[in-house]
């Protein structure tokens, strides 16, 4: 007997071939961005819809520029949230244990005929 794929499987598996590629060069792209203090980051390849969506999905922004071959990656809005958020503050601090402290100056006078050891001749 011969067979024949269908379309579909082979539409399901171009896909995932294509997703496999693109994900990590999007999240690499992504963890620069991150690691740098931005909310963005741009790609210098068109990416496929399936991708975009799974992005937007995910709560980024994708703007595509498909005459210059480029993509934005936003997080700007979802950061911007955060940051505005009195209980996320409240939980990245007890995250990061921080704790507010005052400064006791009263040990810390400045003498004004203080010279530097190499300056007494």
């Amino acid at each position: 007997m011969v067979e024949i794929m269908s379309a579909e499987l082979v539409a399901r598996e171009s896909i995932k071939n294509i997703l496999a590629l693109e994900i990590p060069l999007v999240n690499k792209s992504i963890l620069d961005a991150k690691s740098s203090g931005r909310t963005s980051c741009f790609i210098k390849e068109r990416i496929s819809n399936g991708t975009i969506r799974i992005l937007e999905n995910a709560g980024y922004d994708v703007e595509t520029d498909y005459s210059n071959d480029t993509v934005e990656i936003s997080w700007a809005i979802v950061y911007n949230n955060l940051m505005n958020s009195e209980e996320f503050i409240e939980e990245i601090s007890q995250e990061l244990n921080l704790k507010v402290i005052d400064i006791d100056s009263s040990g810390n006078t400045i003498d004004p005929n203080w010279k530097h050891p190499k300056e007494d001749d």
